[in-house]
């Protein structure tokens, strides 16, 4: 009898198990076939094989789940067969490979027999979308936002946005010896650019927009060594420089060249003047390279050449972050621009105090001015009030551990709070005796301001 209890309760488990992972397998499947069919973000082959596993094991799940008495048995033969073949033929006109391929064979064979079975078949044949297609639709209309119209004197070009704050990849000779740059961008918006950098060896050159405060819609860079010669690319950009946006072209990798050490991908994608820096791109909507040139001879037809997007990493890389690097100084020095007004504002304001008074006004001393700064850092770090006892010199401090940036704090707020303050910093302010002076500033962790003079 416990035997028996005991052989019981094992089944019992197992069935609580298998009611719980139900729902996680169907979850799993659903998932998969999703990414599979819909996203086109997962390896086919892979993709294929993981969907049959998760519905296989969905269905014999409930197999198990599905009888009363509840046994520990196989699923039938039928079952299994029908299951899976229910699968493959789904996989197969949702177009996945290699299922697709068989599939096609399977029905190109049909219509060459003949036959009553073969007119029926042509007669309804069934709606099948090919996911060549959905995957070009898919992969222009994630780059075509961010690929632009270059227009310079003497002509046009394309080009692609790389950065959100407006830099744009395209080739040197586009850009080359212009004056004016028009960057057009496919709702229509247009803005000046000025060239950043350039690299006339590889025929590339990045050029910024100037504008401020946009969030500018950016190309995805892909790997170009990762192409394969017979793999399908287009070209997505301004041809003739025509208004209506960016047109399209496909083709095939045609070959890998290599020249005065940039690699180039050979394409028989059309290419045509004002093509030259648009993005040529893969089946992702990934960017694999820039279009450069084409060959143009009597008798030759489809030989276009994109340098190859991992020969133009390098430049791109070192031109960005010497933008950044440029971008930060520049903030830094803005900031220090910002936090000395305020110094120079709340001294104004002191004088403002004397002067209603009668009392000589304080002039700026640059020499005390690092002192100053330096106190204040030092409350700063220490987190209280305290008088440098350093030097000949009268001292009011002032500050507090809050959130401040330069713009945010007012000089007003600072001298307000010295004339009212029971600790002497009025009279030290009003003394008449003192006629030189500064105020030092700290504003990384809330602010800490320091008034020195003598």
């Amino acid at each position: 009898m416990p035997r028996h209890r005991s052989f019981s309760s094992r089944f019992s488990w197992i069935k609580l198990l298998l009611t719980l992972a139900l729902p996680a397998w169907l979850l799993a499947a659903i998932w998969t076939g999703y990414v599979l069919f819909v996203t086109h973000q997962i390896d086919r082959v892979l993709g294929v094989l993981a969907f049959i596993v998760e519905t296989g094991l969905a269905i014999w799940i409930i197999y198990m789940l599905h009888s009363s008495n509840y046994r520990w048995r196989t699923p039938s033969f039928k079952l299994v067969i029908f299951s899976l073949a229910g699968i493959v033929l789904i996989c197969a006109f949702a177009g996945i490979e290699p299922l697709a391929s068989y599939k096609n064979a399977v029905w190109d064979y049909a219509k060459n027999q003949g036959g009553k079975v073969a007119e029926s078949l042509e007669a309804n044949p069934p709606i099948v979308t090919l996911p060549e297609s959905g995957d070009t639709t898919s992969a222009v209309e994630r780059i075509k936002p961010a690929v632009v119209m270059i227009e310079v004197e003497d002509g046009t070009g394309s080009g692609m946005i790389i950065d959100k704050l407006g830099y744009i990849l395209t080739c040197y000779h586009v850009v080359e010896g212009a004056q004016s740059i028009t960057v057009i961008l496919m709702d229509g918006g247009q803005y000046q650019g000025t060239v950043v950098a350039k690299n006339e060896s590889g025929d590339l050159a990045i050029i910024k927009i100037t504008a401020s405060g946009i969030d500018f819609p950016v190309v995805a860079i892909g790997n170009s060594d990762k192409l394969e010669i017979g793999e399908e690319v287009m070209a997505v950009g301004y041809p003739l420089g025509l208004e209506g946006g960016a047109a399209v072209t496909k083709g095939i990798v045609s070959a890998f060249r290599v020249s005065e050490g940039v690699n180039y991908i050979q394409t028989d994608a059309a290419v045509n003047p004002g093509n030259s820096g648009a993005p040529l791109i893969n089946l992702r909507g990934e960017v694999v390279g820039v279009i450069t040139f084409k060959l143009v001879r009597e008798a030759v037809e489809g030989m276009g050449f994109a340098a190859a997007i991992d020969s133009a990493k390098p430049f791109i890389t070192e031109v960005m972050e010497k933008e950044q690097a440029l971008r930060q100084e520049e903030e830094e020095q803005r900031q220090e621009r910002s936090l000395l007004d305020l110094e120079k504002e709340t001294l104004r304001l002191i004088n403002v105090e004397r002067q209603n008074r009668s009392i000589p006004p304080i002039v700026w001393n640059e020499g005390m001015h690092e002192g100053a700064r330096t106190h204040s850092e030092n409350m700063q770090e220490k987190g209280y009030l305290y008088h440098d006892t350093g030097g000949q010199f009268a001292e009011c401090c002032y500050g507090g551990p809050l959130q401040y940036s330069p713009g945010s704090l007012r000089a007003a707020g600072i001298v307000e709070a010295w004339m009212s303050s029971t600790a002497g910093h009025r009279e030290i302010l009003l003394d008449p005796q003192y006629r030189t002076g500064v105020v030092g500033i700290a504003s990384n962790k809330g602010f800490w301001a320091t008034y020195r003079c003598y």
